[in-house]
């Protein structure tokens, strides 16, 4: 019998750019072991974004599934699912991979690897903890369910993180998929800081343009939303600033339905609180330089990647335990309890009392990312994950 290389098939939701700097890697690596990786996505772009913008130069070029179209419900983006069992046949996998876990097509990926009895696996974040109201609680309940049965029907698991893989286990199951952290990364050459000489430069440029006053500085960047804790640190941060003797500014990079709280603050304290709307992806790592201490104040994050950037920034950070990321990246002592503005305001009380010591804490978080969580590292066990499992797969076994 001719041997034919095995294929490993991933089909995305959508596309990102740090999946696709993985992915670069990954895809060469695999190659040289003799087998074959496809990436399809449903959806090609983020935030306008695409593999064919001028700052990426991909190894690995995205296959477009289907009419590349989605449909907004509650807020939530869902991709159709259409085109995903013509693209699996053409492809022909001997391993499906499908991310995330709440998309239909990603079902149905799952589906046409029991059918075709080759090994399946779920790239997965943790479940959904949080919730706001009556549509909220239904949201957590169907979430739960989703992702209850989506492991139910995958082989194996690979988690973002130690808390995604702990959520897995809380299922259950009767057949729970093995499961292995294989880390969520990010390109850190984006954000990576390691001189003071390099923050103090990219910091004042940052200032200079936005005229930013030379004072301690916490920062906030994501969506402005309820989930993300954005109204729990506004209340924190105004309530530090009528005690006596705390000086501090609150940078604010993001949109959302909070934004408009967050006007009237900002017209309300001028010289403590700056709104932006806006930085260009080549200037977030000069945000991160002019930012003393980056805040997650999160009530639930399935991962949160603004954690990554901080510790490659070396950005001193405090996160709640909200953000799973927190378990993963950072020590105990940065971390603060999701929803309680009590908990959120002492974070932030400390994070300034400290402002003049030398520490060498963030140092400590960055050579552990450098050893442990950069590109290199992550792609290397995917690599190894996958090439162990495709062995397993009776086609291929049959042939080795």
């Amino acid at each position: 019998m001719q041997r034919t290389e095995p294929t490993i098939a991933l089909v995305s939701r959508a596309w990102f750019p740090n999946h696709q700097r993985l992915f670069d890697l990954i895809g060469p690596m695999l190659n040289e072991r003799g087998i074959k990786f496809r990436y399809g996505v449903m959806i090609g772009s983020e935030r306008g974004r695409t593999w064919k913008s001028p700052d990426f130069n991909v190894t690995v070029i995205p296959e477009k599934i289907g009419p590349g179209k989605s449909v907004i419900v509650q807020d939530k983006e869902i991709a159709l699912p259409f085109g995903i069992l013509g693209w699996l046949a053409k492809t022909k996998p001997d391993c499906i991979i499908s991310t995330p876990c709440s998309e239909i097509g990603n079902f149905l990926a799952i589906r046409e690897a029991r059918r075709k009895g080759i090994p399946s696996i779920g790239w997965m974040v943790g479940t959904r903890e949080f919730t706001d109201g009556v549509i909220d609680e239904a949201r957590l309940y169907i979430s739960r369910l989703i992702h209850r049965q989506f492991c139910k029907n995958i082989d194996y698991a690979f988690t973002y993180g130690t808390k995604a893989q702990k959520d897995i286990t809380k299922l259950r199951l009767k057949r729970p998929p093995i499961s292995y952290v294989v880390r969520h990364t990010i390109d850190e050459g984006d954000y990576w800081i390691s001189t003071d000489e390099d923050r103090v430069q990219l910091a004042t440029s940052f200032r200079a343009k936005f005229k930013l006053q030379n004072c301690f500085t916490f920062g906030y960047v994501g969506q402005l939303i309820k989930r993300k804790g954005a109204d729990l640190l506004l209340h924190a941060f105004n309530s530090l600033t009528e005690e006596t003797g705390f000086s501090a500014n609150l940078l604010v990079l993001g949109n959302g339905p909070l934004r408009t709280i967050y006007e009237q603050a900002s017209t309300k304290k001028p010289e403590r609180i700056r709104l932006i709307s806006n930085v260009a992806q080549e200037e977030m790592r000069s945000l991160f330089a002019a930012v003393d201490c980056m805040v997650v104040p999160s009530r639930f994050d399935d991962w949160s990647t603004i954690i990554n950037e901080s510790v490659c920034s070396q950005t001193p950070i405090i996160a709640s335990d909200g953000a799973h990321a927190a378990f993963d990246l950072l020590n105990r002592k940065n971390i603060f309890s999701a929803g309680s503005v009590t908990s959120l305001k002492e974070a932030l009380r400390s994070a300034w009392l400290k402002r003049n010591l030398v520490t060498t804490d963030i140092q400590d978080l960055q050579n552990r990312y450098k050893a442990t969580w950069t590109l290199e590292t992550v792609a290397n066990l995917w690599v190894d994950h996958l090439t162990n499992i495709i062995k397993q797969c009776p086609r291929v076994h049959s042939q080795i």
